[in-house]
């Protein structure tokens, strides 16, 4: 058979049945891409000496497309978790709708809405501060997870609370960073307000429903007094598309959720120069604070690479403005346990990013589409492998030159041709 002949016999999927039975190669991706490999083995590395976690989640996005997704033990595409702190995320967000649509800005005090925060001291407290846990408030209070009053009632007893004491001193707003919950509840309650609806139904209104985040929301026990900072339950693809959001200037599936300065806002540092007074044992250790988010890497020139909002029970979303990549570390065990892990993970993806695709191990030509030509150049470097004794088409890789490498790069090309790679 002349090897013209054979390329036509398996663009006609003459050879499809036998080289079915052949294994894929694992590496590198069928349609090529980044090398993510890492991720697997560190993964389940991890589970292994954190059983009680019982399962993980990891997905991926890198220009707009997936390039790592899997879940590990019992863990699914559908999983929903407590993302605890990963809900100040969003729920920032929801304020900067306001700010989008001229209601309030970050310099608004709050209390132009809830009047039990003037005058005095209180009234110093802005959004703005509320949002970058710069409020001067407590880091916790029981009026946020009260499930026997309203956001309202909760704003009204942390103002009877009263500033945050150091020292004998009230702490005056504005003048440190203290990471809690108060302050952001306080923010929830002024948007409800300005809103005219519950908290919950702005939220799904502005930022989730559009989002089509519908595996993310608070419980039951939560509709009338929200825990802001830190209720939701999501999943990893429910909070992607937010992270898809912020990448994309604001922009989600043909709508404009926060607008570009809004985007920039989010992660812009809010704390630059303020006291550190009150901050997690897993908190980077070198951070500033957004609206509602953690900037933890920076370029050259001092601006935001990374932009990240974990969760106490190891839930941890981020954002690479510089590589346009998001990523989710789905997981509902311990930060303290997860972060070691996600830290080591968000370094070896940037290297992977840096170091560039490979191609489809189907692209044989490596024009960068699989196609017909793919086949024929494959075949031909395989006779010539056979006459001169090199191993250029040893697909398995075994060591030897014979059928079995053409049968599995021909499984592997109808895949691809199947997938589409480089179309």
């Amino acid at each position: 058979m002349t090897t013209s002949n054979f390329v036509r016999l398996v663009a006609a999927g003459v050879l499809a049945s036998s080289a079915a039975a052949q294994p894929l190669p694992p590496e590198p991706p069928i349609c090529g891409g980044y090398d993510l490999s890492f991720i697997t083995p560190q993964v389940q590395a991890w589970l292994n000496e954190f059983p009680a976690a019982q399962g993980a989640g990891v997905l991926i996005v890198k220009d707009g497309r997936v390039v790592y997704e899997r879940y590990f033990g019992t863990y699914t595409a559908q999983t929903v978790v407590l993302i605890a702190s990963a809900s100040k995320w969003p729920t920032s967000a929801l304020v900067m709708t306001f700010v989008d649509e001229g209601s309030i800005t970050l310099d608004t005090p709050v209390g132009a809405v809830l009047t039990e925060f003037v005058p005095g001291p209180l009234g110093q407290i802005t959004f703005g501060r509320c949002v970058s846990h710069a409020a001067g408030l407590p880091d916790s209070s029981e009026a946020i997870s009260s499930t026997t009053i309203t956001l309202r009632q909760a704003a009204q007893q942390i103002a009877v609370e009263g500033l945050r004491v150091e020292a004998g001193q009230p702490v005056l707003p504005g003048t440190d960073f203290c990471y809690g919950g108060v302050s952001m509840h306080v923010a929830g309650a002024g948007v409800e307000q300005l809103g005219g609806r519950p908290n919950v139904e702005l939220l799904a209104d502005r930022i989730t429903g559009p989002l089509l985040m519908t595996s993310t929301g608070f419980p039951v026990s939560q509709q009338a007094n929200p825990r802001i900072a830190g209720g939701l339950r999501s999943n990893a693809r429910d909070y992607m598309n937010f992270l898809l959001m912020l990448l994309d200037g604001g922009q989600f599936g043909g709508q404009q959720i926060l607008s570009p300065q809004a985007v920039d806002a989010v992660i812009a540092p809010l704390t630059g120069g303020l006291a550190r007074t009150c901050v997690p044992q897993a908190a980077p250790e070198v951070f500033e604070y957004g609206v509602g988010s953690w900037l933890d890497l920076f370029g050259k020139g001092g601006e935001v690479v990374q932009a990240t909002s974990p969760g106490a029970f190891g839930f941890n979303p981020w954002i690479d403005t510089q590589r346009n990549l998001a990523g989710v570390f789905m997981v509902q065990h311990s930060n303290q346990a997860a972060d070691p892990l996600v830290r080591s993970l968000q370094a070896q993806i940037r290297a992977a990013m840096d170091a560039g695709p490979t191609p489809s191990v189907a692209d044989a030509n490596r024009d960068g589409v699989v196609n017909s030509t793919d086949v024929s150049e494959f075949i031909n470097l395989w006779f010539t492998d056979l006459a001169e004794g090199t191993l250029v088409t040893d697909f398995n890789p075994d060591g030897v030159i014979n059928s079995t490498d053409v049968s599995m790069f021909i499984n592997t090309w109808f895949v691809a041709a199947a997938l589409g790679c480089g179309a």
